[in-house]
């Protein structure tokens, strides 16, 4: 299902020996580190698996990656091209009744870098919204699923379940592509309000 440039499924990996790892790990760590400063994910968490470009911030916890780690990378990676590397990755997740608002990413960093997502943990009830002009699409994918976000549109997400909503986000650029803080942290006020942006071509 391919959603006019917002959303483009790019197949299922096996994601078993990632959720064991991040199970016991999450279990070892005070579970209110976790919590984002930022009001627009309200409860949702956040945790870096990879420093890469910068070190993490305040609301984030660093977890290091698991043994095959860099393996998962670069296959959800190789799906979309074989010229991308990792930016950065992070783990996030919704609580059971909890949502992250709709909104865009403006970071100056966004207009360099491609996002991927891979679903980790599923539950009834749990759904993302990417927009479409100013209709909200329902997008919800199984557990293994990867498919690459345009998250320079308005998106979305909520958990109504009774389960935990999970995914790896991994942020990626074309080979010599290079970073600083300052693109991390500049907002790209270039970017036009995506309700004038009902369909965005892929870069």
């Amino acid at each position: 299902m391919f959603f006019n440039g917002l959303i483009r499924p790019l197949g299922i990996i096996e994601v078993e020996e990632l959720q064991t790892y991040l199970h016991s790990v999450m279990k070892s760590v005070n579970p209110n580190n976790f919590t984002t400063k930022i009001s627009l994910f309200g409860n949702s968490c956040w945790g870096i698996l990879d420093r890469s470009f910068k070190d993490p911030k305040q609301s984030n916890v660093y977890i290091p990656p698991p043994p095959g780690y860099d393996k998962i990378v670069k296959e959800v990676l190789s799906r979309a091209s074989p010229n991308l590397y990792p930016v950065m990755s992070q783990i996030a997740w919704i609580r059971p009744g909890d949502k992250v608002d709709k909104h865009i990413d403006l970071q100056r960093i966004y207009a360099k870098t491609r996002r991927f997502h891979v679903q980790l943990e599923q539950t009834i009830g749990a759904v993302m919204h990417v927009y479409r002009g100013t209709d909200a699409v329902p997008f919800r994918e199984s557990v293994g699923a990867v498919y690459e976000l345009n998250n320079r549109v308005y998106h979305s997400a909520e958990n109504s379940g009774p389960g935990m909503y999970m995914i790896l986000v991994i942020d990626a650029a074309n080979i010599g592509d290079v970073f600083d803080e300052a693109d991390n942290e500049v907002k790209d006020l270039n970017l036009q309000d995506s309700y004038n942006l009902p369909t965005i071509a892929w870069r």
